[in-house]
């Protein structure tokens, strides 16, 4: 699958709105829109396969279920990982298994 200069610009508008906090949109939602499930409803809707998006993105968002970031240490980014992790997954055409590791390799924050 081929991905246009239009859809890498949404879905990088998705992980966005999935790591910042912004005003206008207020906080209430950030922290929904961060899991990896949404993140990847949200990419498949952009890439034109929501249901495998939603897939993929809940396959991805299993580790991060107990995620949280207590202390100095630095957390993992659950919305890179469910908004790449789901893109290169769909774009390559990969099942869900496979896409559980692609969005671990991409995980940290660079």
């Amino acid at each position: 699958m081929h991905i246009s200069f239009f859809q890498a610009i949404l879905i990088g508008f998705i992980y966005f709105l999935g790591i910042n906090a912004q005003p206008w949109l207020t906080t209430v939602g950030t922290h929904m829109i961060m899991r990896p499930m949404v993140n990847g409803t949200l990419v498949g809707l952009v890439l034109g396969k929501p249901i495998e998006g939603c897939i993929i993105g809940t396959a991805i968002n299993l580790p991060y279920l107990a995620w949280i970031s207590a202390g100095g240490s630095v957390p993992m980014d659950p919305a890179l990982a469910g908004t790449l992790g789901t893109a290169l997954a769909i774009a390559g055409g990969v099942n869900a298994s496979a896409a559980t590791t692609l969005g671990f390799s991409v995980k940290q924050r660079w």
